[in-house]
């Protein structure tokens, strides 16, 4: 009997013998009251126990009561909806609201497309479930599918650059020259002072040292170059003064703020740090590892490109690992903001290549062959050390001297070839500024500005 009024009941399926006998007591209740009892048995919500209490008063016609108890108190408890879904109470039946989870279905227990904010990574965000699947909820000052993509609409943003290579990422330049070209550019007319600044640097290369090197049409195009810096901004008297929006530190120098001290004397990182202050509001650290007449064969090779070749991994490549790390391990030593929270690295700049060109007749090996892949690898293990997948790398291309010897072109094409396919590298050409095989002045003030240039599109 108590079977078939449990079914007459026209609101249910069957349902066990104990939870039939409080449906028998609930008959005479309002609708909604049966509604709510039922759902709270054949969803689990409610125990026995405790439908009888609310049964009692409404068995035999009685007036039903439910002091005491919300919907949600006697439907959601305990909480049948799985994997983060919140049971609420509609039109008197308990649901489960799957929102912001990757699962869908009654009780949010079915993957959502494929569930694929597990282990996707946001970056700078947070994943949300979308019914077509997912999408990044972005942090303040980053953007893009993954939050990978740093806004920089934050005044007060670190910018954090990491700068690597041989003699030329160093510098080498002739500081007296340098001050005799900015002297060049206090006073006069543009053209007049391109061509005072082309007579300084013809009279430089003019020496049995660098004649070699000597091109009037280098010379030229380089006064140009330096005028139109200097009318920017970017170069001028305070050049090689200290420039308080931006710190350095070379090899193993202290942090300091950026000057003639971050590298013999300087490299491209005096104008790179000016040229970016329009764009990156904020303040600005580089982090320079450089050493003259080293190669990307042994003295760079990264871990994977010495598993790949089975040869130690290089001595200045861990030292570059060092000096990722200490971003984390010693924050103050990147910048003192680093300190107060967390910093992340912006790019990465690389500015090597020269003595890969020469053949190494000790042990019988072409550097050159190898270059491509090792650079690859290089990139790809200083993103993975960053924890950047997407980190924008820059690679200041060899010049016209190294280009000039024997595997030259091949080094240059592996570069090409490298950032070409690679959607978040870019290419700074360098063929047709100074010929000797250190950069003058004004070719590291040129390729600086250049090299910001190829890093401001990933930085918004």
């Amino acid at each position: 009997m108590c079977a078939s009024r449990c079914v007459g009941d026209g609101s249910a399926p069957v349902v066990g013998p104990a939870a039939c006998l409080v449906l028998s007591r609930l008959i005479p209740m309002a609708k909604k009251e049966r509604a709510l009892a039922h759902s709270m048995l054949v969803r689990g919500g409610g125990s026995v126990a405790a439908l009888l209490s609310i049964a009692a008063a409404c068995a035999f016609g009685g007036a039903c009561s439910t002091t005491g108890l919300t919907l949600e108190e006697t439907q959601c408890e305990p909480n049948s909806c799985q994997n983060g879904g919140v049971c609420k109470v509609v039109d008197g039946v308990a649901t489960c609201d799957c929102t912001n989870t990757a699962f869908t279905g009654t009780t949010c227990e079915q993957a959502l497309d494929g569930g694929r904010c597990a282990g996707q990574s946001c970056n700078h965000g947070t994943c949300e479930a979308t019914e077509s699947g997912f999408r990044c909820s972005c942090e303040s000052g980053w953007e893009g599918e993954r939050c990978d993509v740093a806004t920089l609409k934050d005044p007060n943003r670190l910018g954090v650059f990491l700068l690597a290579g041989q003699s030329n990422m160093e510098g080498n330049v002739d500081i007296d020259l340098a001050g005799r070209l900015i002297d060049e550019l206090t006073v006069g007319s543009p053209s007049e002072r391109e061509s005072r600044v082309e007579a300084e640097l013809n009279d430089w290369y003019s020496s049995d040292e660098l004649e070699g090197a000597a091109s009037a049409v280098v010379s030229k195009k380089q006064a140009q170059e330096v005028v139109r810096l200097h009318d920017a901004g970017i170069v001028d008297s305070t050049l090689l003064a200290p420039y308080p929006g931006a710190v350095c530190s070379f090899n193993d120098s202290p942090l300091e703020t950026l000057s003639t001290n971050c590298g013999l004397p300087f490299g491209l990182e005096l104008t790179f740090a000016r040229a970016a202050r329009d764009t990156l509001k904020g303040p600005l650290s580089i982090v320079k590892v450089a050493e003259g007449g080293t190669r990307l064969y042994d003295a760079w090779l990264s871990k994977s490109a010495a598993q790949l070749r089975g040869r130690p991994v290089g001595r200045l490549y861990q030292d570059l690992v060092d000096r990722i790390h200490a971003i984390k391990d010693e924050p103050a030593s990147i910048h003192d903001k680093c300190a107060e929270g967390p910093c992340e690295w912006a790019a990465f700049v690389w500015f090597q290549g020269e003595n890969d060109v020469f053949d190494d007749d000790e042990v019988g090996a072409a550097p050159a062959q190898e270059y491509e892949e090792n650079l690859r690898r290089l990139i790809a293990d200083v993103r993975l050390e960053t924890g950047a997948p997407k980190l924008p790398v820059v690679i200041v291309q060899i010049g016209y001297w190294a280009q000039s010897l024997d595997n030259g072109m091949l080094v240059q094409a592996a570069q090409s070839n490298v950032v070409q396919a690679d959607p978040h590298a870019a290419l700074v050409e360098t063929d047709d500024l100074s010929r000797y095989y250190h950069y003058d002045p004004a070719a590291q003030w040129i390729i600086g500005e250049r090299a910001w240039n190829a890093v401001k599109p990933y930085m918004k």
